[in-house]
């Protein structure tokens, strides 16, 4: 039987149909994929409330864990798509660290967030599965990486750099570099997102990174082809989030 979900979370084997993606930005991410638009969560500011790795961690192998804030706005949809939804218990507000529950970045075997914080039901997930839990003091984890393989990974972040490079191949970028978000910066994470298991994709125009060619390189030796969604300035969108081949 064809694989019918993204098994690996963020690790797509193939070319995806579905990805979740900010409801409030005009995310085009060609004709024979559905873009599954988030709803705003009004309990976090304004420049995140659309983010999907703000309001849920897709677990792979079609199982969401969702915000209590979203959960009821979500289930009836994401349940006809076939999906497994989990109500976490960590109700989302408008200031850090109370925004980053669900904010972890699930990479292979590796569960990567600030542990402290993490929804209850996320992390018990997690290690029921048998995820090996990475602490990281940056909270907005997932925000902070951009998954280029199951061994290479790109931040903006030094604690994340330090602790991960232990484990990936990291590329560090600097954190000034001009991501948008609103009024604030931007993180690198999440404005990408991979598409299929050698299609990284970026909310903008990649030259528009002051240190463009670095990151082009880096993927380039991983043979990883580069998709601009735009040309535009790169814009964090809370990460593009592939879920399902059909």
């Amino acid at each position: 039987m064809e694989e019918e979900f993204v098994l690996k979370s963020n690790l797509p084997v193939k070319q995806v149909k579905r990805c979740i993606v900010a409801g409030n930005e005009p995310i085009y991410l060609g004709k024979e994929m559905e873009c599954i638009k988030t709803l705003p969560c009004r309990e976090v500011y304004e420049e995140i409330s659309y983010h999907p790795d703000i309001q849920m961690t897709y677990v792979g192998n079609g199982t969401i864990i969702i915000s209590p804030n979203m959960y009821d706005k979500y289930v009836d949809m994401f349940v006809d798509l076939g999906f497994n939804c989990l109500k976490g218990k960590s109700i989302l507000k408008d200031r850090y660290p109370y925004d980053i529950a669900y904010n972890a970045c699930i990479i292979d075997k590796y569960f990567i967030h600030n542990l402290e914080y993490s929804d209850p039901v996320l992390l018990q997930y997690a290690r029921k599965k048998g995820y090996q839990c990475l602490n990281v003091n940056q909270g907005y984890t997932k925000c902070n990486i951009s998954i280029v393989d199951n061994k290479s990974i790109i931040t903006s972040d030094k604690g994340i750099q330090k602790e991960l490079s232990k484990y990936f191949d990291v590329l560090y970028i600097n954190p000034d570099e001009n991501i948008l978000l609103g009024k604030m910066n931007g993180f690198i994470g999440g404005s990408t997102g991979l598409i299929s298991n050698d299609k990284w994709a970026i909310n903008g125009n990649i030259y528009n990174l002051q240190e463009a060619d670095k990151v082009i390189q880096f993927l380039k030796k991983r043979n990883i082809e580069i998709v601009c969604l735009n040309r535009e300035k790169i814009r964090d969108i809370g990460s593009i989030m592939p879920i399902k081949y059909v």
